[in-house]
């Protein structure tokens, strides 16, 4: 009898999760098939800088499938449900792991849906054209080999975590960034496990000395390709040419050179895309991202190489030459204008920049990432191996990572920085749980 009980309520909670699942991935949203500027890109790749192979291929692959009418519609539907299966993978594993109860499955399993509802009520991420609706799914399989690998220290997590960062990075080329979180938790493991054997300082030396040779050795034989397949030269002009004057003309030597900044640069301020434009306030981070810049300027590049047909114009080297000058030539103003963006990718990681109270999103901000930080490491203080204290700090170091990852190699949009956003609140509350459990335990010791 018992058995038959807890096998219908296994099948009832699955049903549930499901249903919910269905209900905010599948229906909610003003559009079915969200076309969005940058969805021209996978739907039509043609080599351009930054596309990963992945996601091209599954739009060709389902193409072919359903034919040329329908295949979108099969694109949101298989995004949709994969949605569903990796965030109720994620909530059943941490139910397991954490001995939670169906309401907090279902609560964690909201928690999740947070990353994917930040274009609603006009579109879920799920209904867009564009890699974040399959990354942000597979994100939580990757987060949860993360968190296993560094808490229970086994190499199988870590070759599981490897595996799907690869994959994570041939869909989109931001996700580069993974290496750094999956090579710090490779060193955290490392670093444990010498610590919990003898002679730890000696061990630890030889491992870091270790380390700094194998990532030398890993820059010199794929940096380069690594270059290649990031959005490295349009990241240079559009985080350079922000910061541009136009005094900086001279620093390029040539007449050629000099032609084409004059017109890249006449084209820019014309469009207002430069620092002297952004607003000098709290919202100047929506100012900071003139992401356009690189598109003006293979225009003009463009336009100059028509007109000069008897030059040999690489428009990839010019654009990479102008960013690169200018932004060493103004590299004090561009770490500012990061950090300040990274202000707005703090607050983006964990909440809503809502703009009526954004001065309040500040605080908010602030106060969660003070809850996460001190409620850790009052649980590790109180028992030592607290798991819902390493979930925390690990999200915690992850959204570190990522927001300063992003903004310093890349440009901090919105949809960037919010992979961890739900993962941050389902361990809030499972820190929220272990500290008022320790709390009733300790008022009942007092009492005895």
């Amino acid at each position: 009898m018992r058995d038959w009980m807890n096998k219908h309520y296994a099948i009832a909670e699955y049903a549930l999760l499901l249903l919910s699942g269905i209900l905010f991935y599948v229906l909610l949203g003003d559009k079915w098939v969200s076309i969005e500027r940058d969805s021209e890109f996978y739907l039509y790749p043609g080599g351009r800088e930054g596309v990963m192979p992945l996601y091209p291929v599954f739009l060709r692959l389902m193409k072919v499938i359903l034919g040329e009418e329908s295949y979108l519609d099969g694109v949101v539907i298989v995004q949709s449900v994969l949605a569903i299966l990796c965030t109720m993978v994620f909530v059943h594993m941490l139910k397991k792991r954490f001995g939670l109860k169906l309401w907090e499955e279902l609560l964690l399993y909201v928690a999740c849906m947070l990353p994917f509802s930040i274009y609603l009520p006009e579109s879920g991420i799920t209904h867009q054209i564009m890699t974040e609706g399959i990354t942000y799914s597979f994100f939580y399989i990757y987060f949860l080999f993360l968190f296993r690998f560094i808490s229970d220290r086994k190499y199988c997590w870590g070759v599981a975590l490897v595996i799907m960062s690869l994959i994570l990075m041939c869909i989109r080329s931001q996700l580069i960034l993974l290496l750094l979180s999956t090579f710090a938790a490779f060193v955290c493991v490392v670093i444990r496990k010498l610590c919990a054997r003898g002679n730890a300082k000696k061990l630890i030396a030889v491992f870091v000395g270790a380390l700094v040779v194998a990532g030398g050795t890993f820059i010199v034989l794929f940096g380069k390709k690594l270059l290649e397949i990031s959005q490295f030269t349009s990241v240079l002009m559009i985080r350079g040419f922000y910061e541009v004057d136009y005094e900086d003309k001279e620093l390029f030597d040539t007449p050629e050179m000099q032609e084409i900044f004059e017109r890249v640069y006449t084209a820019v301020d014309e469009e207002r895309y430069r620092y002297i434009y952004a607003r000098q306030d709290l919202y100047m981070w929506q100012d900071l991202v003139c992401d356009r810049i690189s598109s003006v300027a293979y225009r003009e590049i463009g336009e100059y190489s028509i007109q000069h047909p008897e030059l040999d114009i690489n428009a990839r080297k010019i654009n990479q030459e102008l960013g690169s000058k200018v932004l060493i030539k103004h590299f004090d103003r561009y770490l500012y204008h990061t950090v300040r963006l990274m202000m707005s990718g703090f607050i983006a990681a964990v909440f809503w920049q809502i703009k009526p109270i954004y001065f309040l999103c500040h605080f908010i901000a602030l106060f969660l990432y003070l809850y996460a930080l001190v409620g850790s490491i009052t649980c590790l203080r109180r028992k030592k191996n607290s798991q819902a204290a390493e979930f925390m700090l690990t999200v915690v170091g992850f959204i570190f990572i990522l927001i300063v990852t992003v903004n310093l190699m890349f440009i901090g949009l919105q949809r960037y920085v919010v992979y961890a956003m739900g993962i941050f609140y389902c361990a809030a509350y499972l820190l929220f749980k272990e500290l008022v459990m320790n709390y009733f335990a300790k008022r009942g010791s007092w009492k005895k």
